[in-house]
């Protein structure tokens, strides 16, 4: 028997080459790992929990407020005041529509007297000796919100973020 001629094929693939395709999806990858690390890196600073981004401390004629910047909706928080000893008591006022957007769940130490003045809610505490007032909150809504509060007549802006 005689061999068999094998046939020759000539490899001939068509493939469509688009070279600037190419080159604009590595750019799109670039700039996609630029932005996932820039993310690490807030996150790594605070921006969804504790590190130096997320508490914010304000200061006013001797009286500190500190709080987060960034807040889980309902997930419960804390505002600290350090308030000097002034006179008899210390008064602390929250607008109305801070209670539209946080519950307030704990106060210490227990105020001596709560109650509704006009467009505020007014906490009056014990003066003697000056220290920290906590408030225990936790946020119903989520979104940026800024307010202020006033401890002893002094204004104290607040600013934060809260996650859904």
């Amino acid at each position: 028997m005689p061999p068999e001629k094998v046939e020759q094929i000539e490899p001939c693939l068509s493939i469509q080459e688009d070279i600037e395709y190419q080159e604009k999806g590595w750019l799109a990858q670039r700039i996609a790992n630029g932005v996932i690390f820039g993310l690490i890196i807030l996150i790594a600073a605070g921006l969804f929990g504790n590190g130096p981004l997320a508490n914010k401390s304000v200061e006013k004629n001797g009286t500190v407020l500190t709080y987060k910047r960034f807040i889980h909706h309902n997930g419960r928080t804390q505002l600290d005041v350090f308030a000097p000893a002034t006179g008899k008591t210390t008064v602390i006022s929250f607008p109305l529509s801070y209670l539209d957007n946080f519950e307030v769940e704990n106060v210490v130490p227990d105020p001596i007297k709560n109650h509704i003045d006009g467009q505020e809610i007014v906490y009056t505490f014990d003066a003697s000796p000056a220290g920290r007032i906590s408030f225990s909150v936790t946020p119903s809504q989520w979104g940026r919100f800024n307010t202020g509060l006033k401890v002893n007549g002094h204004s104290l802006p607040l600013s934060c973020f809260i996650y859904p």
